[in-house]
């Protein structure tokens, strides 16, 4: 026993060799170390289709010799042989339909042959069903002939169960070899998939970087830009700017205070139609843009005039203090130049403005803007191409996790099916190998 003890020892030490198959060769690998499972099946598989269409052959020519035969009895019923006669020519057509439908594979596999299998039992099942009652009505004048057809078809249902029987006893082999394929080409796919994410992620990186650059660069412009005597020649005319536009608007104010208790009155006077309404309309609502943009002070005036008289005569009725404020402040308008140097005023500031703003026209105000409008593009890009690399790297981290467990998993699996210990070797696009 010493002797057998030391060969089982040494049976025990001896390791599987690591077999080392890149990810482009595996699915043809794979494909050799399998096909010793199929090709018995294979084997089988042609020798009973053989048979099959043997059958089938055969088969047609009984078909044949049932719708030639001539009835033997001497003394038949005229309306039985009526009656067998029909269902004779119903049994033949519906089998003869039945075996011109059935079509051996020409490339034999498992999968063509159980989808032959399925197809055949289908027709067969259906065969029975729309035949049997002219089968038993045939018979009965035809008992040899259909007999034949009979043991035809039980033949069949035997050769089709030795067809499908070895298939169906390596059934959980082959789903596992055909599942196993399909995760040869689902562990490539995700790998192309993460070559591209990481190749995209790469674009943007680069696009980033360039962005940062630019921003970076338009802020040393912006701050040169800031930082010129130009430019405080500039923020000076900004700051009169602001201080005539503070002026303008406290002169249009004050006309706005003015004015604004005549608008009953203008209101009224308006009903009476004694003018143009739609020339009333804009001393009404833009009394402003009225005197100031028309020159409309004469116009005002006159209209002031006819409101006086109206309100004096009663035309325009009003209570007693309204009446008494508003030809006071009629009376205010016209006999002094409160508009006059209202409109004067706004005219001088508004001159002012606009040589100002030639004057920042063409300094590098504007200029300015653009830079800072640019910034603030590029940093909206950049945050969200930060967002973007982010959610990416993400994507990128999952996808490799699972690259990673299904490779660990496929070559488990292969390991089973092969009984040959595998490692996988592929390039990951951060150049190194799994």
């Amino acid at each position: 026993m010493g002797f057998f003890d030391s060969i089982f020892k040494k049976e025990k030490r001896k390791t599987i060799q690591l077999i080392k198959v890149t990810l482009d060769e595996l699915d043809s690998w794979f494909e050799d170390e399998t096909k010793i499972h199929f090709e018995e099946l294979n084997e089988n598989s042609k020798k009973v289709l053989d048979n099959i269409q043997m059958l089938l052959n055969q088969f047609k020519e009984n078909l044949e010799y049932l719708e030639e035969a001539v009835i033997k009895e001497e003394k038949v019923d005229q309306r039985l042989k009526q009656i067998v006669l029909s269902n004779r020519n119903n049994l033949v057509k519906k089998m003869r339909s039945f075996v011109d439908s059935v079509e051996i594979p020409i490339r034999i596999n498992h999968k063509t042959v159980s989808e032959f299998y399925n197809s055949f039992m289908r027709k067969l099942e259906d065969l029975n069903k729309k035949s049997i009652k002219s089968y038993k009505r045939t018979k009965i004048l035809f008992e040899s002939e259909t007999s034949q057809l009979l043991t035809d078809l039980k033949t069949m249902d035997k050769l089709i169960a030795e067809l499908i029987g070895p298939i169906n006893k390596k059934k959980a082999l082959i789903k596992d070899i055909d599942e196993t394929k399909e995760n040869i080409e689902n562990l490539k796919k995700e790998i192309s998939l993460l070559k591209k994410l990481e190749t995209d992620l790469k674009s943007q990186r680069n696009y980033l970087d360039k962005s940062k650059e630019k921003a970076y660069e338009l802020k040393i412009n912006l701050e040169k830009l800031v930082e010129s005597e130009e430019w405080v020649y500039l923020k000076k005319l900004v700051m009169e700017k602001e201080e005539i536009t503070k002026k303008i608007d406290k002169v249009r104010k004050s006309l706005i205070e003015t004015l604004s208790p005549l608008k009953k009155s203008l209101r009224k006077y308006k009903n009476l139609k004694k003018r143009n309404k739609e020339d009333l309309d804009i001393y009404i609502l833009s009394p402003i843009e009225a005197l100031i943009e028309k020159g409309g002070i004469g116009i005002f005036k006159s209209i002031f005039i006819d409101i006086k008289e109206s309100v004096l005569s009663g035309e325009i009725e009003l209570k007693d203090k309204k009446k008494e404020k508003t030809l006071s402040l009629i009376k205010k308008i016209l006999d002094t130049d409160i508009l006059k140097d209202s409109i004067a005023k706004h005219n001088e500031l508004n001159t002012k403005l606009k040589l100002l703003d030639e004057k920042i026209s063409n300094t590098k105000f504007l200029e300015k803007e653009v830079i800072e409008k640019k910034i603030k593009e590029i940093e909206q890009r950049i945050e969200e191409l930060e967002d973007s690399i982010k959610e990416s790297n993400k994507k990128s981290t999952l996808l490799e996790k699972d690259i990673m467990e299904k490779k660990t998993s496929l070559e488990n699996k292969i390991e089973s099916i092969t009984n040959q210990k595998v490692n996988i070797i592929a390039l990951l696009p951060k150049e190194n190998l799994f």
